[in-house]
């Protein structure tokens, strides 16, 4: 799609504004998946969109795919917007040697940088001074094996920026093993701790929910922990090679309605009582076939009353 066709398609996604609701006081966002190597007006675009539709916070797994220059318009425009930028270091090239100034092409242009370590610090000090900059997003579902790599690159994060928190979320699961098995390992890493659930399709009851916040909750006091939920504003239709979760493909695959949302916020609202609770994903809802009813679905559950 144009640049210019994608952005009168946004503009169209920009309605009133949200009014007070029973998650007033919990911020809430979304996952995003745009640098500026995509086209930096489209992704300018596409934050204002999420801004506007009441959302303040972000987590843009591309960032760093982009130049500098791009990254620091991306924290002008949150400025501007009133949005805070969880900076995304959970992918795996982060900790898992990848080498970086390949990895990440646009931005090592300009880091002058011989290693990792250089790169990272350059990363870091490209926004830690941003009033954008919420934190640093460490591991996204990453496997307790990686708890070693994980302490790593959240150590030199905090060497380099000692003043902003990090967040990690792990798998979400409607048994105790989402306490046992994934953020049990890891939880002790972040600022922020979480779990995902992704239920409609994946033949999981929404009321699950219950449970999966109660575990949450539950872990992170151990460690003395904040807490982070991450919840479904997709269509398992959308990852056709996750047969192993939705089943029978497509019958499984269906986008939540806005009355799932909801239930799925105010179960996390009251059995975890998280600090943020964050959306997966704006960027679905975007290459969705209908991202205007989509995006209105998302932004009526989260903030309905």
């Amino acid at each position: 799609m144009r640049t210019a066709r994608f952005i009168a398609l946004l503009a169209f996604l920009v309605v009133a504004p949200v009014t007070p609701c029973r998650a007033a006081g919990v911020p809430q966002g979304v996952f995003e998946d745009c640098a500026g190597d995509d086209g930096q007006p489209r992704c300018i675009a596409r934050l204002r969109t999420i801004a506007a539709g009441g959302f303040g916070l972000i987590v843009n797994y591309s960032q760093f795919y982009a130049s500098a220059d791009d990254v620091r318009a991306d924290a002008a425009e949150a400025v501007a917007a009133g949005v805070r930028i969880i900076w995304n270091f959970s992918e795996p090239a982060f900790y898992d040697g990848t080498d970086l100034r390949a990895h990440f092409a646009s931005l090592a242009k300009t880091c002058a940088c011989s290693d990792n370590a250089g790169f990272i610090a350059y990363a870091v000090g490209l926004v830690r001074t941003s009033p954008a900059t919420w934190g640093y997003y460490i591991a996204d579902e990453a496997a307790p094996s990686d708890r070693t790599r994980v302490r790593a690159l959240r150590d030199a994060l905090r060497r380099l920026d000692p003043a902003h928190p990090a967040l990690l979320i792990a798998i979400g699961d409607p048994s105790s093993a989402i306490a046992d098995a994934h953020l049990e390992p890891l939880a002790d890493l972040a600022d922020v701790v979480g779990a995902d659930y992704y239920p409609v399709g994946a033949n999981e009851p929404i009321g699950s929910l219950a449970r999966v916040g109660a575990n949450v909750a539950a872990t992170a006091a151990r460690h003395g922990k904040r807490t982070a939920a991450v919840l479904q504003a997709f269509s398992w239709g959308q990852y056709p090679d996750q047969t192993s979760v939705c089943t029978p493909l497509p019958a499984c695959a269906r986008y939540p309605t806005p009355d799932e949302m909801r239930s799925m916020r105010d179960l996390v609202l009251t059995y975890e009582r998280p600090s943020m609770i964050l959306w997966y994903s704006f960027f679905d809802i975007m290459r969705s076939n209908n991202p205007r009813r989509h995006w209105a679905d998302l932004r009526q559950a989260a903030f309905a009353p």
